[in-house]
């Protein structure tokens, strides 16, 4: 069995960025914390991981 990890993006600005970066969004996704947003969900890499470093160190 392949279960990926899920890394769960939740602001439009951390999502845009990463996709300007290469990475895939695997699909939009309600928040269980509150129906009224909407969060990205990703594979989580270590590539991934280091974008997100990056992005806030910006």
């Amino acid at each position: 069995m392949n279960s990926k990890k899920i890394y769960v993006v939740k602001t439009m600005r951390l999502n845009n960025y990463l996709t300007k970066n290469g990475f895939r969004m695997l699909r939009p996704s309600k928040d269980r914390n509150n129906e009224n947003f909407v969060v990205f969900l990703y594979e989580d890499t270590e590539e991934l991981r280091k974008c997100i470093g990056n992005y806030k160190l910006n």
